[in-house]
């Protein structure tokens, strides 16, 4: 059978066809569906409305990338897409402690799940168990460990540690806070002490200090990472000092959707290579949060979040591409710093990714030019001056860093073999930098050289372009529509489903659902050979048949591996009656009931640990178990053992705690408040005629 011609583009089928609002400009255009990142040919255009086409396009990729069109990236030999680089050498250094495999060891309460792999992959996003993916992230905890052991390098990092910390002068307090106390900001201390050999030896022995108090996992960028639901998407997530809970440490959440294309066979090698920093880049950014919560933890920093400098966050000195204004993140300083509403915008170069994962360049660029050359350098960039008050900011400004432009060789006489590699690396920097400069300069030399078309006679065809934007969202909204596989082992697991309700606690899931968190209940329950596979096409048949379930809320779309939202439908369950309650196992005493019901009691509350949202009502039985008996410890009471903990729950003791899944506690909605009983006597017997008004006053509303 002959292949089927494909619809995309070469770059869509690497880098997909976006679609919604935000892509409206690829819409128009005619031919295969398009990436939208192609860089741009330059005018002239022979018509007005091929020209018009032209600047669209160009509107919608400085939207999507911070100002600059892909041709301008392109030039900035920035360009992954178009690269024919490949890496010059590898890091060598064994990988942190504080990073090592046995870190990513992480033990999840029992209400999450890993992330299968998905697009029929074998295995979980599980860096411990999947050998496949450790090795993936290896060159990247390669590349922060030798950032860590360079941390002298950014001043913020040494303030974190070691920094003095001073009171805010009161005239600088915003007049709500003015004559409060305890408000305090960092003091950055001087290059030439945090470079010393003993002050760098301090940090990596606080490091060292930190290595048990951490521990990471992979999760997915598009869910809360405390019950699984939807989110915001986040590179990453860490969940504060858990320790009080369960003596388990810090929890660092990195997002598996950075190291996905890693998967993707047809990205080039400097893709590669900037997948492997950004992972890299963003695990350096948890552990400065965690560092943070250590410090405060063994009592090093005593003075809480509301250090003023905190809000800067040091990754502002590691990541010089795009330097956010600090009216995003706001100071409560009234006397502002420098450029507080200017922000900046810069392309990094291909082979910065490429040379700052070679050995070499760390052997010998590196230990000649010292700590600024770990820098991302900066070339030509956008720089936007931001309105206070939320007025628009001013049109961004383009222009080169102070570079020097001189390209000729240096360095002539005879020269030792790190000397020899140090000068290559400088008259290449050069020469790269003279030729992007000039590239640069006559494209924007040639965009402005062609005057705008002039527009056509007799009008434009805006009800045809409405009709045809019509036309391509029906089309858009059928694509959506994910084929249903058949599966003939449907009943199969409808049948083990229905018979397994009541250990599933089905009956009580009446909630949102993450579908892989459900599906690592039943694989807990046993009793049936599932796979992640199966299960997603268990679920759309299911879906598609209107029983059972429901699977939507899909935080992507075929071909990315997506992680969907399944609820419980009415259909297709039994009807007969429930099978009788199984008689208690374990007897309790009068004193572990009051108990139960005492160190319960807290827990009723919204959003009390460990129920953190009013639309997830699972959590683990153990740390529940744990949260209780510490409260019953607080209060000179005895704890209570596990067994007879889930026969207070079973009996029903209080009755919004119910069993679910093994190893679940389900907490149920509270129910909603009752109308006060009328003092009024009621009349006795049936009554005739219509109600009276006083009855319908009495009515819940």
């Amino acid at each position: 059978m002959a292949a089927q011609p494909s619809i995309y583009t070469h770059l869509a089928e690497t880098h997909t066809h976006p679609t919604g609002e935000d892509h409206k400009a690829l819409h128009r255009l005619p031919g295969l569906l398009k990436s939208g990142i192609t860089p741009i040919t330059p005018p002239p255009y022979e018509n007005y409305y091929k020209h018009k086409a032209h600047q669209d396009l160009k509107w919608y990729q400085s939207q999507r990338f911070n100002g600059f069109t892909t041709q301008e990236l392109h030039l900035h030999e920035a360009f992954a897409p178009y690269s024919n680089l490949k890496a010059t050498g590898n890091l060598t250094c064994p990988i942190h402690p504080i990073l090592q495999r046995s870190k990513w060891r992480r033990q999840l309460p029992a209400q999450l799940a890993r992330y299968p792999l998905g697009n029929g992959r074998e295995g979980y996003w599980d860096a411990w168990e999947n050998d496949t993916i450790w090795n993936m992230m290896v060159p990247s905890l390669q590349l922060t460990t030798m950032f860590m052991a360079n941390l002298y390098t950014w001043p913020w990092f040494d303030a974190l540690f070691f920094g003095e910390m001073e009171e805010v002068d009161p005239v600088d307090l915003p007049p709500e806070l003015r004559g409060k106390k305890g408000y305090q900001r960092f003091k950055l201390r001087r290059p030439e002490i945090c470079a010393q050999f003993d002050e760098r030896m301090r940090v990596q022995e606080m490091l060292e200090r930190f290595r048990d108090d951490v521990n990471l996992d992979l999760s997915s960028g598009h869910t809360d990472t405390k019950s699984g639901l939807p989110d915001e998407f986040k590179f990453a997530n860490t969940n504060g000092t858990l320790d009080r809970i369960t003596k388990r440490g810090i929890g660092i959440s990195m997002a598996f959707e950075i190291l996905e294309p890693l998967f993707n066979a047809k990205i080039t090698e400097a893709e590669r290579m900037i997948v492997t920093y950004r992972f890299a880049a963003t695990v350096l950014h948890e552990l400065c949060h965690a560092f943070w919560d250590c410090l405060r933890k063994w009592g090093i920093r005593t003075d809480g979040e509301d250090v003023v400098e905190q809000n800067l966050e040091p990754w502002s000195e590691f990541d010089k591409s795009v330097t956010e204004p600090l009216t995003t993140n706001p100071l409560i300083l009234i006397r502002k710093p420098p450029d507080y509403f200017v922000s900046h915008t810069w392309p990094i170069t291909l082979t910065y990714f490429i040379d700052i994962q070679n050995h070499l360049w760390w052997n010998t660029y590196k230990a000649v030019f010292g700590p600024r050359s770990t820098h991302i350098p900066k070339l030509y960039g956008k720089r936007t001056l931001n309105r206070p008050g939320g007025s628009p900011p001013e049109p961004p400004f383009a222009g080169f860093e102070n570079i020097d432009l001189d390209t000729r060789m240096i360095g002539a006489e005879p020269m030792n073999q790190i000397q020899s590699v140090v000068d290559w690396f400088c008259n290449s920097y050069k020469q790269r930098a003279h030729a992007i400069r000039n590239a640069i300069i006559a494209h924007g030399n040639l965009e402005s050289s062609y005057l705008l078309p002039p527009y056509p006679q007799g009008g434009g065809n805006e009800e045809e372009d409405e009709e045809s934007d019509e036309e391509e969202e029906e089309i858009e909204d059928e694509d959506d529509d994910e084929e249903i596989p058949s599966y003939p082992h449907y009943d199969e697991i409808k049948s083990y489903l229905i018979n397994q309700k009541k250990e599933l606690a089905i009956d009580t899931m009446k909630f949102r659902m993450p579908e892989h968190t459900f599906h690592q209940y039943i694989r807990r329950n046993g009793g049936i050979n599932l796979s992640a596979e199966e299960w997603r096409g268990f679920l759309l048949n299911s879906s598609e048949r209107k029983e059972l379930f429901h699977i939507r809320e899909k935080n992507g779309k075929p071909p990315t591996p997506y992680h969907a939202i399944l609820r419980t439908l009415s259909n297709g369950w039994p009807t007969s009656s429930p099978a009788p309650t199984v008689s208690l196992q374990v007897r309790t005493s009068e004193a572990q009931t009051e108990c139960f019901s005492n160190a319960t009691r807290i827990y009723l509350a919204d959003r009390k640990e460990p129920w953190y949202r009013l639309d997830f009502w699972d959590a683990d039985l153990e740390i529940f178990l744990v949260l209780c008996n510490n409260w019953l410890a607080d209060n000179d009471q005895a704890p209570l053992p596990r067994n007879a903990f889930e026969a207070c729950i079973q009996a029903g003791i209080q009755p919004r705690f119910v069993l679910g899944p093994k190893g679940i506690v389900r907490k149920l909605p509270g129910s909603p408040p009752q109308p006060k009983k009328s003092k009024k006597r009621s009349a006795q017997g049936p009554q005739l005629g219509p109600p009276s008004k006083h009855r319908v006053q009495n009515r819940p509303r």
